[in-house]
């Protein structure tokens, strides 16, 4: 395998620079190559492909490098060598990575037997990466007033906010998580679409919240009044 060197992650880190969203199609390349000793690289002499290779639906396998343990992960896409089409053994196909983090592809991970000669096993392309998440996406939320149906300032209230990363297409990326999970979650607050904010240090929220498994719990329990009165603030919304 060989893929866009600006993809390699080396080593293998949430430091590395973004690559693709998780999703997201990228370009890689196989070549059906024969007996070689070193490290695989298509400029390299020595490592010459066989054009004659004919295989249809080589499935494809992803092994993650980081983070680890980490949530299963897979990859679109299959590899299809046809002599007909295949420039000396060689063919690109478009693929992606259903998670967020580090990985190597490989065709055929488990022996497939080729005619009646035996088995062609694949070899892992480098580290590619790093994947992130294409959006972020509320997915509940719930106040509860102070008051019934209004909240004096510097009174108890009960907010909750549940935020998703996730992938191109949708469904949660577990993996955007500790040190991967490199997105900040910020409310901000605005009476009757004014376009001016409130401070955000006015907001009582407990604790420390952080991404785990793709998901951030949001939690604020009240507003402060200040010191010299100011509002009300009849119509006032609150988003992350």
């Amino acid at each position: 395998f060989s893929n866009e060197t600006s993809s390699v992650c080396e080593p293998a880190s949430a430091t590395c620079s973004a690559f693709k969203k998780a999703g997201e199609s990228f370009a890689l390349q196989a070549r059906a190559a024969c007996y070689y000793t070193g490290t695989f690289d298509k400029t390299t002499p020595g490592t010459p492909g066989t054009p004659n290779f004919r295989m249809s639906a080589i499935p494809m396998a992803v092994d993650p490098v980081s983070p680890t343990p980490g949530n299963p992960v897979s990859a679109s896409g299959s590899v299809d060598f046809d002599a007909t089409t295949s420039g000396n053994g060689e063919v690109t196909l478009q693929t992606s990575v259903s998670e967020v983090g580090v990985f190597k592809l490989t065709a055929a991970k488990t022996a497939m037997p080729y005619l009646i000669s035996g088995s062609v096993v694949g070899s892992p392309s480098s580290n590619i990466g790093r994947f992130y998440p294409d959006h972020f996406a509320l997915v509940s939320s719930d106040f509860t007033a102070g008051c019934g149906v209004f909240t004096y300032m510097g009174q108890d209230f009960s907010l909750s906010a549940s935020l998703e990363a996730r992938k191109v297409g949708g469904g949660k990326t577990s993996n955007f998580t500790g040190v991967f999970a490199n997105g900040g979650v910020l409310p901000e607050m605005v009476n009757g679409s004014s376009g001016v904010s409130l401070d955000n240090a006015r907001l009582s929220v407990p604790g420390t919240a952080a991404w785990d498994a793709g998901v951030y719990d949001f939690v604020a329990t009240g507003l402060a009044r200040l010191a010299a009165p100011d509002g009300p603030f009849e119509n006032l919304d609150l988003g992350l």
